[in-house]
């Protein structure tokens, strides 16, 4: 007779708690008073398409990177400036600091950054740096596409 074994405990993790308090959120909208609740998709870049090679049609744009923390989980936003070709990221920072760059970023005109999460990063990360952009280009709700 095999041992049952309770291995699967590790599932019940921080992620999983998030999820249903989201559902727990949408679900109290119903209730009374609304409650306006964001919807993000990420996209899945493929293996084989370096970002570098996609075209940007202003010569200075920015992406900001989500980094997994790895060894240093304080810092987990990098702030990448494409210059043509070049590739020039910045060192790693917090919160903050990730907060105050935008928001000279924006202040020069700079159009609203590209926020690229590592696979391996972090979603509160993720969220918070989604929330970031959204507090400084809060006027930015639309998206013009592109067809070819």
């Amino acid at each position: 007779m095999a041992k049952r074994r309770d291995s699967k405990v590790w599932l019940f993790s921080f992620s999983d708690l998030a999820f249903l308090l989201l559902l727990a959120f949408t679900q109290a909208s119903t209730l009374g008073d609304k409650v306006l609740i964001g919807e993000i998709d990420l996209p899945v870049v493929d293996k084989k398409t370096k970002i570098s090679k996609i075209e940007v049609k202003s010569t200075i744009s920015y992406q900001i990177a989500v980094n997994k923390p790895a060894n240093d989980p304080e810092h987990p936003y990098q702030i990448i400036k494409i210059v043509g070709k070049k590739i020039l990221k910045g060192k790693r920072i917090d919160t903050i600091t990730l907060k105050i760059e935008l928001s000279k970023l924006k202040h020069t005109g700079i159009q609203r950054p590209i926020l690229i999460p590592d696979k391996y990063s972090l979603s509160k990360d993720t969220i918070t740096g989604i929330s970031i952009l959204q507090q400084i280009w809060n006027n930015s709700d639309k998206v013009l596409v592109e067809q070819n």
